[in-house]
């Protein structure tokens, strides 16, 4: 990735390497492609990533009013994108710990949806507890259960995105 390269094209060049963006869908405003674009680059600049979009808590967790702009004008010179790479080996690796991380979810809008919230929620109320993070993100997806979300949290637990010491109550009562 080089220096010179504008916001657009590094987003454009790295969603063809992540291979989970369509543009003909996302013009068609398919929410869940917008939603998974979304949630992609969220985690990927949690993977120590940064390309220069900043998140807020919305309707369906994370979002980037930027990175939406950015994906419009991306849809018009998608097929012209070329593929890169970090010129950073660290971070070409972190890339590839990335990969590995949503591999198996990559077109999952509802895993994506779970794991960045909970990842974003945790991140900005870090006195927040299990218990509270779940109550918040079941606000915005009726669906999950708390089997599912210890899941999701373990599994960030395991790529260190949280903090795998169990939470206690005042009682010193596990929260979840």
């Amino acid at each position: 990735m080089s220096e010179d390269m504008d916001r657009v094209e590094v987003l454009g060049g790295l969603l063809l390497r992540i291979g989970n963006f369509g543009p003909r869908n996302f013009q068609k405003k398919n929410f869940n492609d917008r939603l998974i674009l979304q949630k992609t680059i969220y985690l990927m600049q949690e993977f120590n990533l940064y390309i220069g979009y900043d998140f807020n808590w919305y309707l369906k967790g994370p979002y980037s009013p930027s990175l939406t702009k950015d994906a419009f004008e991306l849809v018009n010179n998608y097929n012209e994108t070329a593929s890169i790479n970090f010129i950073d080996p660290e971070a070409e690796e972190r890339f590839l710990e990335f990969l590995n991380f949503i591999n198996n979810h990559i077109k999952d809008e509802d895993w994506l949806e779970a794991i960045a919230s909970i990842h974003y929620l945790r991140k900005n109320y870090p006195d927040w507890d299990k218990k509270r993070v779940y109550k918040e993100v079941k606000k915005k997806m009726l669906n999950l259960n708390g089997t599912d979300f210890k899941e999701y949290w373990d599994y960030l637990v395991s790529y260190g995105l949280v903090e795998g010491r169990d939470y206690f109550d005042s009682r010193g009562v596990s929260s979840m």
